[in-house]
This record gives C-alpha cells, sequence and structure tokens, in this order.
C-alpha cells in the first residue's frame, strides 16, 4: 500500500549463468539444430527458469550402476550423440574426440595376489622366526614321587606360548591313589602345582599325553575344557589294557585329538612317534632359538638310560620298553635330532650338549 512500483529485475548471476550455457554450444561445436535443445530456461538456475526452492537440496552428480557417473542435467541428451571431430556445419568450431575414460575397477572386485608365492613355506618359516623371536618357556611341574618305584620323582612339563597359551604335557598320578596303593605315591594336585607357576587349571589350553600309563593321564579330567593330543594306537591300547584306571583318562566328556604318527600341535611345539615303552608313545619337541628341546615322555627313564641307549644296564628299571627294537629305535631317532635340552618325566636332570 501506497509502496512505488517496482520493476522485476531479472537476476543478474542467473542471466550471465545462461548466457555461458548458451555460449557452451560454440566450443563443444554444435549444429544450428542443437541450439533448440540447449534451452536456459530448462536449466533449474537460468533466467526465468524452474527455480530450486531454498528449502530443496541442490542437485549433485551421483554414481549410477555401471561404475560412471550420472551426467550433468544440461548435457544428458546432447552427451549421448557422438561428436565428431570437426564439424561440417556453418559457423561449427572444431571439437576434439576423447576416448572412452576407462571405468574404475568395482570395489567388490576379487583381490589380486601381488605375491602368491609368499602364500605357502616361505610364510611359515617366517611364522615361526617370529615365534622363536617372542619368549617360550618351558616349566617343570613337581607331580608325585613314587616311593616304591626307586622313589623317582613325578614331573609334567608346560609350554608357555605365545600364541597357543599354556600347552600342559603329562598331568601325573589321579585319584584316589588308592587304587595304585602299592606303589606308595606321594600325589599332588594340579591345580596347587600351577599356581606355584601362577598358573591356574583355566589356563590350559591344549594337553599332550605322552602316552596314557596312570602316572602321565592320571588328572586328565582337571582339564576337561581342553583337547587331548594322543596317538590313536595308544588309545586303543590303554582302552584295552588300562582297565583299573581307565577312568582317569576316558571319562565321559573327554576330547581327544587322535594322532597317527608326527604332527604339529602349535607353531614350534611337534609330538614325535617315539614307540617302544608303549605302542602308541610320544615325545614332545619344541623349536627354540638355542635348539630343539625334548621332553621325552618315557622313551628314557633317566638321563643315565637316554645316554646309554641300549647299553643301558635296566635290570633296575622294569617296564622301560615293552618291544625292545622298537624303544632301540625311537631312541635313536631323537639322538639323531641333536636337541638342545632333553627333559625327562622320572628324573630332575637335564641332558644338554656337551
Amino acid at each position: 500500500m501506497g509502496g512505488r512500483h517496482r520493476h522485476h529485475r531479472p537476476d543478474r548471476a542467473g542471466h550471465v549463468r545462461g548466457r555461458l550455457l548458451l555460449d557452451a554450444s560454440s566450443f563443444l561445436g554444435a549444429c544450428p539444430g542443437d541450439q533448440g535443445r540447449l534451452r536456459p530456461r530448462a536449466h533449474p538456475h537460468a533466467p526465468g527458469g524452474r527455480r530450486r526452492a531454498l528449502s530443496k537440496a541442490p542437485e549433485h552428480r551421483v554414481c549410477v550402476p555401471g561404475g560412471g557417473r550420472e551426467r550433468d542435467p544440461l548435457l544428458h541428451r546432447l552427451g549421448r550423440r557422438r561428436l565428431s571431430g570437426r564439424c561440417a556445419c556453418p559457423g561449427g568450431r572444431p571439437g576434439r574426440h576423447h576416448g572412452a575414460r576407462p571405468r574404475r575397477p568395482a570395489l567388490d572386485q576379487a583381490r589380486v595376489h601381488l605375491l602368491p608365492r609368499l602364500h605357502g613355506p616361505p610364510v611359515r618359516a617366517l611364522r615361526r622366526l617370529a615365534i622363536h623371536s617372542l619368549a617360550v618357556e618351558i616349566v617343570r611341574l613337581h607331580l608325585a614321587r613314587l616311593g616304591s618305584f626307586n622313589d623317582v620323582p613325578v614331573h609334567g612339563f608346560v609350554i608357555k606360548h605365545p600364541r597357543a597359551g599354556a600347552i600342559l604335557v603329562d598331568t601325573g598320578v589321579g585319584w584316589p591313589t588308592d587304587v595304585i596303593h602299592e606303589w606308595r605315591v606321594v600325589n599332588r594336585h594340579a591345580a596347587d602345582v600351577l599356581a606355584e607357576h601362577d598358573l591356574s587349571p583355566a589356563d590350559v589350553r591344549i594337553v599332550i599325553n605322552s602316552h596314557l600309563h596312570w602316572d602321565h593321564c592320571g588328572q586328565n579330567a582337571v582339564f576337561k575344557h581342553a583337547p587331548f593330543h594322543i596317538q590313536r594306537s595308544e588309545l586303543d591300547r590303554a582302552r584295552r589294557e588300562e582297565k583299573k584306571t581307565a577312568d582317569w583318562f576316558d571319562f565321559a566328556g573327554a576330547r581327544f585329538e587322535l594322532l597317527d604318527g608326527d604332527a604339529e600341535i602349535a607353531e614350534g611345539v611337534h609330538v614325535v612317534a617315539t614307540p617302544g615303552h608303549t605302542t602308541g608313545h610320544q615325545s614332545v619337541v619344541v623349536d627354540l632359538p638355542d635348539g630343539k628341546a625334548v621332553m621325552i615322555g618315557d622313551a628314557a627313564y633317566t638321563a643315565d638310560i637316554y645316554r646309554e641307549a641300549d647299553a643301558a644296564d635296566l635290570s633296575r628299571w622294569p617296564g622301560q620298553h615293552s618291544n625292545r627294537k622298537a624303544w632301540t629305535r625311537s631312541l635313536k631317532r631323537l639322538h639323531g635330532m641333536h636337541p638342545h635340552a632333553v627333559h625327562f618325566c622320572h628324573d630332575t636332570r637335564t641332558v644338554a650338549p656337551s
């Protein structure tokens, strides 16, 4: 009311933008017949054209199926035509023809292994080297003592592995000891022994039984959460012969990892078949930076028997072998490994290279 009539002034920026859109045809090499397609009013921002509401987001180019981008709305129709290298129309200006832009590989395209030869033995060797550079510790456990068998100790071992966790080798004598009272056993609970080394049964991830005599598998049930790695032939033998103490190893829920000969339990930790003491006896070999450490089980009761091998006096050691030839071959095999240290289940001494 009472205000002066204002003349409509077109948006100068939009006007300039519209002129630029019209002039684009000159350097694109479009013919006069194409001028009708380049209407400035068709663009939302051209003078007098469809304007975008302030509340509406601007239009952006987005990725479309096929790996390319959506063309600008103005050139969408023109872009479908193939522009020749030089326009034959009067007043036309030469244009340039560029080859199709190569598509980028899809994000879900299958990966290309640049170094396929590293997926095999070289990588395994590097991983073993990394394990060796970490601390692998072997701890001896004093589990029991056998009073009527030369008063020998009963040892187990814990291998503290940086990846696999605690690996227990043999579990000692079980309970109650009345079933083996003639051996005059002084027994200890495995949990108490582990506590002396700041461990608990829950820390044990893997159990390896060298064999299934009652003084090597008696407390397996304490570690029923862990798998028991044992030779298949040894489990078959024990189920036939160890009736008195079968509940100590063949209890409900026991999970056996049955092996047929040599096997790798964890990186740098192996079992090797050493029959002779029993049909399915096995020893444990650990690769350390200084060499191999062997937990020999009952392949040799003492350090003296190991050193002297077939020449050892076994008159005081009944049961050292059930098959003399197989036992001798197993000891020769262990000697041939040239271990850096040999640990025994019934001798606290350790044999090291001289």
